[in-house]
């Protein structure tokens, strides 16, 4: 018996040689939205919110300091976001890497039969 991960939303995909494996995005997914909340909670603290203040404070002169207190904070979000879903695709590249093995594996077995 053989315990397989699971696939909220796997999609067919081809490997070099032409065979067919599931490909995962889940980490991916779930590494964007972890990096977004995690984002905004860090900026909505007190704590996100003075440092994008003490650094508009040295950018920016005058009115544009709430502006640009706002963008930084924008920036952080973002800059989460994507390092979470970086780290989200290292699961899903080994994941899929092991698929393709299996189905390029399965396939050269199957011939060879």
């Amino acid at each position: 018996m053989e315990v397989s991960s699971v696939s909220f939303a796997g999609r067919l995909a081809q490997t070099k040689k032409g065979n067919t494996y599931e490909k995962t995005n889940t980490g991916k997914r779930i590494g964007t939205v972890v990096g977004l909340l995690g984002g905004g909670a860090f900026t909505a603290s007190g704590l996100g919110a003075l440092t994008a203040a003490l650094l508009a404070s040295r950018v920016a002169k005058g009115n544009k300091i709430i502006a640009a207190t706002y963008g930084i904070m924008a920036a952080f979000v973002a800059a989460a976001t994507l390092i979470g879903r970086g780290l989200g695709a290292i699961p899903d590249a080994i994941i899929n890497h092991s698929r393709k093995s299996k189905a390029d594996n399965k396939n050269a077995v199957d011939t060879q039969a």
